[in-house]
């Protein structure tokens, strides 16, 4: 994930007195803004596909990958119980 950086910080007045060029840039970078008011952080704002990848990569960090044929979600503990089966039978 890209560090913030100072140019990721504006006030909210000028986000929407330029919001299209704000808009462009949270699509072209992926990374996030946050505007402040009265000089103290108050939102953040992200581009839709940037925010869908943030929760893809949160949701297999917590539940783990997904299995490519049913869509499910294999749980850490389940990947770890079948980790364990491969190699006894292996041995």
């Amino acid at each position: 994930m890209d560090k913030l950086k100072v140019a990721d910080i504006l006030s909210l007045t000028d986000f929407q007195r330029n919001s299209k060029m704000h808009l462009n840039r949270l699509r072209l970078t992926g990374r996030a803004a946050i505007l402040t008011v009265n000089g103290k952080a108050e939102v953040v704002v992200q581009d839709a596909a940037a925010y869908e990848r943030l929760l893809d990569r949160l949701n297999r960090a917590t539940h783990g990958p997904r299995n490519d044929v049913t869509g499910r979600v294999t749980r850490k503990a389940d990947v770890s119980k079948a980790e364990r089966s491969d190699k006894t039978e292996k041995s």
